[in-house]
């Protein structure tokens, strides 16, 4: 059960109840439930593009090939990618 903020003429008290209650009767006074806060997180996730596929790509075939890999771009490309 969660915890809410229950208000009643200006005083408030924390209590845990069931989800979806609206009110409580402490002491014979009806506490009204507070609305909950909301916040939201943005700007930390950003859609994958061609060049984190393609780093991926050639960590695995690296991994599995160890020295043997062979890559088929070249020097210069392979940093462009990179952003070295």
């Amino acid at each position: 059960m969660p915890i809410y903020t229950f208000e009643n003429n200006g005083r408030t008290v924390e209590q845990i109840a069931p989800m979806g209650t609206d009110s409580i009767v402490l002491d014979g006074k009806r506490w009204k439930r507070q609305s909950v806060a909301r916040f939201g997180v943005t700007g930390f996730a950003r859609e994958a593009e061609l060049k984190d596929h393609v780093k991926k790509g050639f960590s695995r075939l690296e991994d599995r090939q160890g020295s043997r890999f062979e890559s088929t771009f070249t020097k210069n490309q392979i940093r462009k990618i990179w952003d070295i």
